[in-house]
């Protein structure tokens, strides 16, 4: 018998080597971020996380490198060249000569991977094809049999990814019975769970409040799952502009009033990157639902949520809430006024370059 199938989808930032493989670390820091507060709760830890969960990593990032990297080779070509007539070229692609480079190139390797999938239909399409293609791979039936519950937990970009591979797969009927491909594969998602939920802000041609990435009730019959949870924390700066809020819209306020769809904001700085997975899931008003959804509601009992709630420290670290503060000042310059699209752009690269600064200052 299959267990419950666990999706675990990255956010932006660099997920690949030097060499273009994949790279586990993130995933291996969210298991361990995920186990951690799994083995906080007796009735959940009833069976151990490795029995619970079949644990499967998408990795899109491997798409975006390989453009990248082809960007850069044919840019140092052209450069290369040294040709008088290829001066307004070189001019023009001299910026990409290293952007394939990981080490201390926020501006690519945190605002790339975003701007690449909202600006370029193409890259978009490449990227979809790509999560598709990985989870039907993870959902097919296997030597332990068919899968019966799996659910996807996404972070930052992988949250608008998510949505878009979901909402393509459920609204998608090759065949004459009218059978989307996703039922095709499997039930509905027992759980969508968005971490750092920046869909909104980074919606193109598939709106994410009007798409099908809903829970399923009495008046939303297709659906692609039957819970929806999405986190914001105050203090993380991407999910200050447009934030995932789906009000009064009849799907979501029916599926918000039986407890199927799920909204968290959190205020914790339990790290001074506030945008990271980890800074989310050790909050227990994030892992608390999160692990009632994919464990069984009644696995956390009252009495357990109001002490793990009453022991969580939301600023432990007056250090590393003075150092947030000159990362913010900076950031905050950047979504003064009316902050758009163009200003969460920007803020990508700067966010992360301030963290780095701030990181290299305390260790100075």
């Amino acid at each position: 018998m299959r267990k419950h199938v666990l999706l675990l989808v990255h956010g932006m930032g660099p997920y690949v080597t030097a060499n273009g493989k994949p790279d586990e670390s993130w995933f291996n820091d969210s298991v361990a971020a995920l186990k951690e507060q799994y083995g906080k709760y007796p009735l959940v830890n009833l069976k151990s996380f490795e029995e619970t969960f079949e644990i499967v990593h998408i990795n899109y990032d491997i798409e975006i490198f390989k453009l990248v990297s082809r960007w850069q080779t044919e840019s140092q070509a052209v450069l290369a060249a040294g040709i008088p007539a290829a001066a307004p070229a070189q001019k023009l692609v001299g910026w990409l000569k290293d952007s394939a480079k990981l080490d201390n190139n926020f501006a690519w390797s945190h605002a790339a991977c975003v701007i690449l999938y909202y600006f370029f239909p193409l890259m978009r399409q490449r990227i979809k094809i790509s999560v598709a293609a990985q989870i039907q791979q993870a959902l097919a039936t296997n030597h332990d049999g068919a899968v019966s519950v799996w659910s996807v937990v996404a972070h930052s970009l992988g949250t608008i990814v998510t949505h878009d591979v979901l909402q393509a797969l459920d609204s998608t009927t090759p065949n004459q019975a009218g059978i989307s491909i996703l039922d095709a594969m499997a039930p509905s998602a027992n759980l969508v769970a968005m971490v750092a939920n920046v869909s909104k802000i980074l919606e193109t041609d598939s709106k994410v409040y009007g798409s099908l990435v809903v829970p399923q009730s009495m008046v939303q019959n297709q659906s692609a799952c039957y819970s929806y949870l999405s986190c914001r924390n105050e203090f993380d700066p991407f999910v200050r502009i447009d934030p995932f809020v789906p009000g009064d819209l009849p799907a979501w306020k029916l599926a918000q009033s039986n407890g199927s769809f799920i909204d968290v904001p959190s205020h914790n700085i339990n790290e001074l990157n506030t945008h990271s997975f980890r800074n989310y899931i050790v909050n227990p008003d994030v892992h608390i639902p999160l692990l009632e959804k994919l464990v069984g509601p009644g696995s956390i009992t009252a009495q357990q949520a109001a002490d793990a709630r009453g022991q969580f420290q939301n600023v432990p670290d007056a250090a590393r809430q003075q150092a947030l503060q000159a990362v913010m000042a900076r950031v905050d310059a950047q979504l003064a006024g009316k902050p758009d699209l163009h200003a969460w752009f920007d803020l990508a690269g700067l966010f992360n370059a301030q963290l780095a600064q701030a990181a290299g200052a305390a260790h100075e």
